[in-house]
């Protein structure tokens, strides 16, 4: 399903989430390292979206085209990578998801101590 709307005209329909505001204000942040991470497959009109509308992460995790595994995984396996790099090893961490199960599973899986803060959205679960 979620495959036929990806389009450029329905990507630009597309509504902000709540947490826009503050994704914002931690992008001025010079001291925060701010991290996009979504289980969607992107295109440019994602890219574009993101770019104009939000502003863009210091790093951005999303599908790969054909790649099926499940959102916990492909989130969860390059956050780890990540945090492992020294400059990152006693950083703070907060992870803000509008999915439950994903929330839990990756902040469980990152074996630290990690802020979890659930902010519900119609897209999420």
């Amino acid at each position: 399903y979620w495959l036929e709307n990806q389009t450029e005209e329905k990507i630009n329909q597309d509504k902000l989430l709540p947490l826009a505001g503050l994704y914002k204000h931690l992008l001025k942040i010079p001291s925060a390292y701010v991290i996009m991470a979504t289980a969607r497959q992107c295109i440019e009109a994602d890219f574009n979206y993101i770019s104009e509308r939000l502003g863009d992460a210091d790093h951005f995790i999303y599908r790969q085209l054909g790649d099926s595994q499940s959102g916990v995984t492909l989130k969860l396996n390059p956050l780890k990578r990540l945090l492992n790099l020294k400059q990152f090893k006693n950083a703070a961490v907060t992870m803000f998801e509008d999915n439950i199960d994903y929330l839990n599973g990756v902040c469980d899986g990152l074996n630290r101590e990690t802020n979890k803060v659930y902010i519900p959205s119609n897209q999420g679960f």
